[in-house]
């Protein structure tokens, strides 16, 4: 994938989205009427294979939808967003006709409907939409891990812990958020631990020698990041467009190594690649965090501010994602830890620039995930919760000097460090005041409409339906998403399917006749079922 065509589908979807909808903004505001749907895509709330920048795109334009609807709430406009699953090139090529034909257009128009509809207020959500099925989705929080932000607070520390970070077992811990965790309470409860935090067995090793490129380090969390990589062994080339060169020192007087690299993330993403071949031959790891804010109210948001908070977080992303990739792919191994944001995640006041950028990175990180698994090259993105030069205007008085990037650094370690189970790859975490937890996507148990042409008001009968949580399920890519929604749509052929079961039975029976070591009974496969599988590990026709 070429710049440029990063680039375009960038514009075409999130750009664009925000011109037209910064346009109408004032006109909503006046008249204290408006109403915004976002177009998403599975491909952004999973990731797909091949298609980085439309994964980016289009969950750019979910943390978009969720910051306009925290800021129109007192001007009546509201903002949803849908990520519908519709008739595509390659869905024809093996999808049976019954199957094709529900998933049209008609059957999604319904909803947008009914969202721009007084019937139906609510805001700031996401919907999946699919052949006559309808059902929104929200983020699940785990109830993570909780550590004393001490000194015992270290990658040992966090790795002993992190069966809990990723558990979503304890439901009355389990979180449904539509901001930030309550990390004052976090703090509060993690300080008064009376003991230090247990380091566990297993020491933090597969560091040592190994090459990291942090963007943005010459201060606050970046700094913080380099100082914890070089305790653990690896070199550091420490990057920031003011100068590096005093953490650099640092690292050396700690007995580490370290090269400095003062150069733009954006417009001299080479140089910083470059500096790391010069000086140490190769690159293992990559921390994209740098970072920069344009806070301001979306209607007085200019052009200028949203390309520049775009490219410094996104645009930058990519370009050293891309230069470092092939190196990955060489040596068959790598590491990028991608910086989102709870702004991204949930959708911030004042920040829609940025929450689009952040949302946009976990997008892009979660397709890097599934392409470099075969490589072997690990993608995470996080969430950090850290007072630093950046942040630091939008924390309360009360808040500041409390929540150190010391507390988010060690996470990061472990993150990239081979210790860490291979699932991390492509997941979501937060962290911060000693606390770090797993963030996923929860789907709603929804309705299905099987008559032919579904009416806006089919939606808002089965509301309840489509927004009832208590049978839910978790979904993880965007070939679950697909099967499950194909799977539930199926009622239309029950029949069928029991017909082709009870033939199925009889054949297995009369094999079991001719071969009695054969227990063929135990698999029961129809035709819909292979093409459905096929469909969910991205199988396609070949002419």
């Amino acid at each position: 994938m070429s710049e440029q065509q990063f680039n375009q589908v960038l514009d075409v979807h999130l750009n664009s989205a925000y011109k037209l909808t910064n346009m109408c903004w004032k006109y909503f505001k006046d008249q204290k009427y408006g109403r915004i749907i976002n177009t998403a895509s599975p491909a952004g709330l999973y990731g797909n294979f091949g298609q980085a920048n439309y994964s980016a795109a289009k969950l750019g334009l979910v943390g978009f939808a969720e910051t306009l609807a925290k800021e129109g709430t007192k001007y009546n406009i509201i903002a949803n967003s849908i990520a519908p699953l519709a008739r595509s090139r390659m869905t024809e090529s093996i999808l049976p006709p019954d199957i094709l034909e529900k998933l049209g257009a008609e059957k999604v128009a319904p909803l947008v409907v009914a969202l721009t509809h007084d019937s139906v207020n609510i805001s700031g959500a996401i919907f999946e939409v699919a052949a006559g099925f309808y059902a929104q989705i929200r983020w699940e929080r785990s109830g993570g891990a909780l550590l004393k932000p001490n000194n015992s607070l270290t990658p040992e520390a966090f790795l002993n812990k992190f069966d809990d970070v990723i558990s979503f077992k304890d439901k009355s811990q389990i979180q449904h958020p539509i901001m930030l965790n309550d990390y004052n309470k976090l703090y509060d409860l993690s300080s008064n631990f009376k003991n230090d935090n247990n380091q566990g067995n297993t020491k933090i090793n597969s560091l040592k020698g190994k090459v990291v490129i942090i963007t943005g380090a010459g201060g606050g969390l970046g700094k913080s990041h380099a100082l914890w990589f070089a305790k653990y062994g690896a070199k550091v080339v420490v990057n920031d467009f003011n100068d590096p060169n005093p953490v650099v020192e640092e690292i050396k007087k700690l007995g580490g190594e370290a090269v400095g690299s003062k150069h733009d993330v954006y417009s001299q993403a080479e140089d910083i690649v470059k500096v790391a071949l010069d000086k140490f031959g190769t690159v293992d790891l990559l921390v994209n965090n740098a970072g920069i804010l344009r806070d301001r109210s979306f209607l007085k948001l200019t052009e200028k501010e949203w390309d520049q908070v775009v490219k410094i977080h996104l645009n930058a992303t990519f370009r050293l994602c891309k230069l470092v990739w092939p190196i990955f792919l060489q040596q068959k191994k790598g590491c990028i830890i991608n910086t989102t944001s709870t702004s991204g995640i949930y959708g911030n006041f004042g920040q829609a620039n940025y929450a689009a950028a952040k949302a946009a990175v976990l997008g892009f990180s979660r397709t890097l995930a599934i392409e470099g698994k075969k490589a072997n090259i690990k993608v995470v993105a996080y969430a950090p919760h850290a007072e630093t030069a950046m942040t630091k205007t939008i924390f309360g008085a009360s808040d500041l000097n409390k929540f150190s990037p010391d507390q988010v650094s060690p996470f990061v370690v472990l993150l990239a460090s081979d210790e860490v189970p291979d699932k991390v790859s492509g997941k979501l975490f937060e962290v911060g005041a000693g606390w770090a937890g797993e963030t996923r996507w929860q789907r709603a148990k929804g309705a299905v409409c099987h008559s032919k042409e579904t009416v806006p008001e089919f939606i808002t009968e089965n509301w309840n339906d489509i927004v009832d949580f208590s049978k839910s399920i978790t979904v993880g890519s965007t070939q679950e998403s697909s099967m499950a929604i194909l799977e539930t749509i199926g009622g239309d052929d029950d029949e069928d399917e029991e017909e082709d079961e009870d033939e199925e039975e009889e054949s297995s029976e009369k094999e079991e006749d001719e071969d009695e070591e054969v227990d063929d009974s135990i698999y029961k496969f129809d035709h819909r079922q292979v093409i459905l599988y096929n469909l969910s590990v991205g199988a396609k026709m070949i002419f």
